[in-house]
This record gives C-alpha cells, structure tokens and sequence, in this order.
C-alpha cells in the first residue's frame, strides 16, 4: 500500500479556521476538500469526514466513537500481469493433461 503521508499538505477551512494537514495525519486528499478515508460513522450518516486520524473533528465534537475500517488493496497493474500470466501457464498444463475435455472418460 502507498504511504499516505508523503502526499502534498493541504489546508481545509472549517468554521473560519485554517487547518493544515501536513507531516503524519494520515489520509489522502482526492481533491474539492474530500479526504479518501472517512470514518464509519461519518460514513453511515453520510456527511463529509476530514480524515484526521485517531478521531476525526466530526466524531470528536459530537462525542462519537471514531472507527476506521482498514481495507484491502486491490492490486496493483503488475500484480495483475503477474496471476495473468500464471493463470495462463496453468492453462497450458492443464490442456496438456486433458488435451480433449469434451472426451468421456474414466474419473
């Protein structure tokens, strides 16, 4: 997974103060003020998270508990190459093994 603190410092006014969310706040900037990881409960009541880790300002103003769900990475474009081109050398040997697979035979 890419370390999400190297991403460029941003500033977020909220309620007539600057916020800068540089150096180890932990999250990622999509653009338009929006922070990639939201908390569950920000998410469930579907209103804009800021992201601050371990409690977002949301949760922590209104004395929620502040979750956030870690999740999988998809792969990446090489990973991907990569189980294609297992996938596919599996393939082949099984064609070699069962050249006719349509052929009724002994199981």
């Amino acid at each position: 997974m890419k370390d999400l603190n190297n991403i460029y410092p941003r500033s977020v006014v909220s309620n007539n103060n600057y916020f800068d969310y540089s150096g180890n706040i932990q999250f990622k900037a999509i653009g338009g003020g929006y922070t990639f990881y939201a908390c569950d409960s920000c998410r469930r009541k579907r209103i804009r998270c800021d992201g601050i880790r371990p409690i977002c300002n949301i949760c922590k103003n209104s004395d929620r508990k502040c979750i956030y769900k870690e999740t999988i990475s998809s792969p990446t474009g090489e990973e991907t190459i990569n189980i294609d081109k297992s996938l596919y050398n599996i393939n082949i040997k099984l064609e070699l093994l069962y050249p006719n697979p349509n052929m009724p035979g002994n199981i």
